[in-house]
């Protein structure tokens, strides 16, 4: 895995999540169209909605949808396939394999 960076190549996939435990979840995925610096535009993004600080309440797509807004990434049309939890497969189409006994 890579070190963590706010600088994206052209070509970069980045998927983003917010939430924990039951509502994490991915909120956007995006392929970088230039390079960009994420620090940078997360506080254009700021400064972009300052007038609005009212009532503002940070909605986690928003920065997605900032970095398409202005052409610096597409969004990516995908399918999320969740494949179980606790050590068994399970998908949503069918295939259902529960966990290996415990070894002695």
């Amino acid at each position: 895995m890579n070190e963590p960076t706010h600088i994206y190549e052209p070509g970069t996939i980045i998927q983003f999540t917010s939430g924990e435990y039951s509502d994490f979840g991915p909120c956007g995925l995006i392929v970088t169209t230039t390079r960009i610096d994420l620090k940078e535009q997360i506080l254009k993004l700021a400064e972009e909605q300052a007038a609005d600080l009212d009532s503002y309440s940070y909605d986690s797509s928003e920065l997605v949808s900032f970095l398409i807004k202005h052409s610096l990434a597409v969004p990516v049309d995908f399918t999320e396939i969740h494949l179980g939890n606790y050590g068994e497969f399970s998908s949503n189409f069918g295939v259902n394999i529960p966990p290996f006994p415990e070894r002695e």
